[in-house]
């Protein structure tokens, strides 16, 4: 589906020959569907991109869809039809992104379509939300998977509010470095070296150094910016257009240190997770590690997941299947192990969800905790280093005018 559009539109009705508005919607076609709906049939329209203000009132948050999943599933876990239930959700709701979202699953729901595939069209309903609704699908349960998913999106919500929490000061610390090296390498520094070279005195190493890479940095400064802006560009249009590129990114990304582990244990806790909800939802064991392996965004991960699928197709165990992936730890091929032993899969891979998502809680708490002892070092360093270089000078100019 196309992206959200401002309409504004001319229409008439019964009681009046014209009647002019403006409306959310993501196509023409919807936009008449939704004024026919309130007695108007439309004339005219003009299709707009969405301004600022109106995007960031209106635009799909992830804690409205968050709010509209839970409450979508308490309206059919009461016994609502599905269809009733979009509706009733669609009127009760005050932003026009969720309302036009909500009017288009209403819309797909009673033309016969499954909710996952009408789903799949908006691109803030992410693959492990689409996992979801799958399985609530395949069981007949939707509202338990709905469910479980609002508790999987409220505790990653909570997650990446301390790692924005965490980052918050270590990432404006390094902007404010950034800023006043340039500003000493730009305007201060020169005219330390115009009044020292005045002098005649010869300069110390690091000072001559200080003052030469001054000299560069003003020459090329943007050329720099330019070749920066040109390479983060580059690198971003790999990422998007060459799914080899992404291969090697998600690769090594698992290697960085701290960050690598947050990415790991999260993929590991959301893969035990649908794990767990597809077994005990009674589906087959390869539609459950399909469903898995799905919901992994590290595409490193997920294209080594859905190696395992040929070993249980070959009657392998699922403990047999995933032992040749070097990334799994022991301790979670040990408990599946145990679980298709005992005969308590669900439980063990309910347990593994919960263990890997404390361990990304304590990892992210690590996280603030080593950022910002180093962004202190780094900046004492910067900014020490270059009022040093500037200070070692006085020195030899107190003998030479002495």
């Amino acid at each position: 589906m196309s992206s959200l559009k401002l309409f504004i539109w001319l229409g008439t009705s019964h009681s009046k020959p014209r009647i002019t508005g403006h409306l959310l919607a993501y196509s023409g076609i919807q936009l008449k569907r939704i004024l026919e709906s309130k007695g108007i049939k439309l004339r005219k329209f003009i299709a707009k991109p969405v301004p600022f203000t109106t995007a960031y009132k209106h635009e799909v948050k992830y804690s409205d869809i968050t709010t509209f999943t839970h409450q979508l599933a308490l309206m059919l876990e009461a016994g609502l039809p599905l269809a009733l239930a979009l509706y009733e959700l669609q009127r009760s709701n005050q932003r026009q992104g969720v309302q036009v979202l909500l009017e288009a699953l209403h819309f797909q729901i009673q033309q016969g379509q499954k909710l996952s595939v009408a789903m799949q069209e908006f691109h803030f309903l992410d693959s492990i939300y689409l996992q979801f609704v799958r399985i609530g699908e395949e069981n007949g349960d939707l509202s338990t998977a709905l469910g479980y998913c609002t508790q999987h999106r409220e505790k990653n919500q909570q997650l990446l509010k301390q790692v924005k929490s965490a980052l918050i000061y270590p990432t404006s610390v390094i902007i404010m470095a950034c800023a006043v090296f340039t500003i000493m390498m730009t305007f201060v520094i020169p005219q330390f070296s115009s009044l020292f070279h005045s002098f005649g005195a010869e300069l110390p190493k690091l000072t001559q150094l200080i003052v030469e890479l001054s000299t560069w940095f003003q020459r090329y400064f943007w050329a720099l910016l330019f070749g920066l802006l040109v390479f983060t560009s580059l690198v971003c249009l790999c990422y998007r257009k060459s799914p080899n590129v992404r291969h090697i990114i998600a690769k090594h990304s698992l290697n960085v240190p701290i960050l690598g582990r947050c990415i790991l244990v999260s993929e590991l806790a959301r893969f035990n997770l649908l794990l767990c909800n597809g077994i005990q939802a009674g589906l087959p064991l390869i539609t459950c590690l399909n469903n898995a392996t799905l919901g992994v965004r590290n595409d490193f991960m997920r294209k080594a997941l859905s190696s395992a699928h040929e070993g249980i197709k070959e009657g392998k165990s699922l403990y047999h299947s995933l032992e040749a992936l070097s990334f799994l730890p022991s301790i979670m091929l040990k408990m599946i192990k145990i679980g298709e032993i005992s005969g308590t899969l669900t439980v063990i891979t309910g347990r593994l969800a919960t263990l890997f998502e404390q361990q990304l809680k304590e990892t992210t708490d690590k996280l603030g905790q080593l950022i910002e002892p180093l962004v202190i070092v780094f900046l004492g360093t910067l900014v020490g280093g270059l009022v040093l270089s500037m200070y070692l000078p006085i020195f030899s100019l107190m003998s030479v005018v002495g």
